[in-house]
């Protein structure tokens, strides 16, 4: 067995977020498996793909975005108030019960959220359109972890089907990770899995490896920060 130790910090295309290693003489793999992800958690909870916010306001449907970044419960209730009071017609009210965990959002006159459109649902705990009121609260506590299950996606890595996200098969996974430690930490994931994935014996030139939201098939942006990985060849 071999253990190939991959630092995105010396990728060969220098990109931190979507690694490329180049490899003088090639690797013959048959099998892989994932050893250990060293992740810092630097990347947002509110980022391009999951800040929109869809809203009916004075009988015309808008869209505000959120700024991208790193938000607490209370910080964000600021944030969507700012976005929709800039974009609507009216001055909009938003706090974050740290109890309950969730927002509630109130104008003088009636407003309704529009769940087709709204990327920022999960975040802001929205669960489908909402009737027109003057204050609502959200249905679910606010989701702050920026993304609750990681995809180790290596594309030039065949996985034999071994590991299938049903309804995207085509993605080449080798491992899917639970973030369990909170933003600005750095997570250390040590698979327990002790079987290899057969992958087709392939002789490996280069290798490739996304870190990817599993809601949205993204790879995360770290902001310069740097990853490693140890994977275990046979």
């Amino acid at each position: 067995m071999r253990k190939l130790i991959l630092d995105s910090a010396f990728s060969s295309n220098k990109n931190t977020s979507e690694p490329q290693w180049r490899f003088s003489t090639g690797i013959r793999a048959r099998h892989m498996r994932l050893n250990t992800l060293v992740l810092p958690l630097s990347y947002y909870n509110v980022r391009d793909e999951t800040n929109t916010i869809v809203f009916g306001d004075g009988g015309t449907t808008k869209s505000a975005t959120l700024k991208e970044g790193v938000y607490s419960g209370s910080q964000l209730a600021d944030e969507v108030a700012r976005v929709l009071s800039e974009k609507g017609s009216q001055t909009y009210t938003a706090t974050f019960d740290i109890v309950t965990g969730k927002l509630t959002v109130s104008a003088p006159g009636t407003f309704k959220f529009i769940s087709s459109g709204t990327t920022a649902s999960r975040i802001l705990g929205l669960k489908g359109d909402t009737s027109p009121a003057t204050t609502y609260t959200m249905p679910q506590p606010v989701d702050l972890t920026g993304t609750q299950l990681l995809l180790v996606n290596i594309p030039e890595v065949s996985n034999g089907g071994a590991v299938v996200y049903v309804g995207r098969e085509s993605l080449n996974i080798l491992d899917a990770i639970p973030i369990t430690n909170d933003l600005g930490t750095v997570q250390v994931f040590t698979s327990h899995q002790p079987e290899f994935l057969d992958i087709n014996d392939q002789v490996l030139s280069e290798i490739s490896i996304r870190l990817l939201d599993s809601a949205t098939l993204k790879p995360l942006d770290l902001h310069g920060e740097t990853f490693q990985v140890i994977l275990d060849i046979l």
